[in-house]
């Protein structure tokens, strides 16, 4: 494994402090992108033993290295950050049931239609202006700055990793111009996995437009899936259903590559509800 390029993004605790928090926790530590897989079936086997209690579903990690995340998301894991003793862990996490939907199958309300005509779109216009918007509504929010600069330095090297690509949703307040709600998240062939999101609580509506438009552009770019992360009531109410923790392995292992998704842009900024009946129109709604 290549060593982060800033010294910032070495965990800040030594090998017997994490090695401690592994054992305490029963979270395995990858020391590198060839202990993944075993990271992986650790996880699965104390799945079978713990049959009656939570299941496992996190590995540590040493530092924030960009290839060592990209071939985690590789292999299904999603990462985020953990905080142990005020210090940012790098945290790889296998859930036991992702939940997610097909673009396709989106489910979109008549208030949400009607709400989305005030709002405009625009993808990965203001990356730095979503984080700064996220962070400020998320006073514990996982997206450490070691994991961002991370994902930065993916994006800027697609080709080096699996070809992911990091993104950007905004959506607009059209008569104001303010950013209403917004969401990032990574690509993976086929596969559009969210990381986090917000929305101003001023502007009605404007979360689950953002989620609508979120998914008539991925349903527009050929997307076969679209990873919603952990289970909650408004993804469910979206279509989101559950997939284990196998059948998802499996499920990214065929979506990964050779994915005939277009490319994920916006030339211009799109009115919310022209992009949201265009995607009914084509699912022949």
């Amino acid at each position: 494994m290549r060593r982060p390029q800033n010294p910032a993004d070495l965990v800040r605790l030594d090998i017997k402090s994490l090695r401690h928090i592994s054992r305490v926790t029963g979270y395995p530590l990858v020391y590198s992108t060839v202990s993944l897989d075993r990271a992986a079936a650790l996880l699965e086997a104390a799945s079978v033993h713990q049959a009656d209690e939570e299941a496992p579903e996190f590995c540590l990690a040493l530092t924030f290295d960009p290839h060592l995340i990209s071939r985690a998301v590789y292999r299904g894991f999603f990462p985020m950050t953990i905080t142990v003793w005020e210090v940012p862990i790098m945290a790889l996490k296998l859930h036991t049931e992702r939940c997610l939907v097909r673009p396709s199958d989106v489910i979109t309300s008549r208030s949400v239609r009607r709400r989305a005509r005030r709002y405009v779109c625009t993808i990965n216009q203001r990356q730095a202006d979503v984080l700064t918007f996220i962070r400020n509504r998320h006073e514990d929010c996982w997206l450490s700055p070691q994991l961002w600069r991370s994902f930065c330095a993916i994006d800027e090297a697609s080709a080096d990793h699996h070809g992911m690509r990091i993104f950007s949703f905004e959506v607009w307040d059209s008569e104001t111009g303010r950013l209403a709600a917004a969401e990032l998240g990574y690509t993976l062939g086929g596969i559009y996995t969210s990381l986090t999101g917000a929305f101003d609580r001023r502007f009605s509506g404007a979360g689950a437009v953002q989620l609508a438009v979120t998914g008539a552009l991925l349903q527009q770019c050929g997307f076969a899936c679209w990873d919603l992360g952990m289970e909650m009531d408004y993804k469910r109410a979206m279509g989101g259903q559950q997939m284990p923790r196998q059948q998802w392995k499996e499920h990214v292992a065929r979506l990964r590559s050779g994915s005939t998704a277009a490319p994920l842009v916006l030339d211009e900024p799109m009115n919310c509800r022209e992009l949201i009946d265009q995607a009914s129109a084509a699912r022949g709604h």
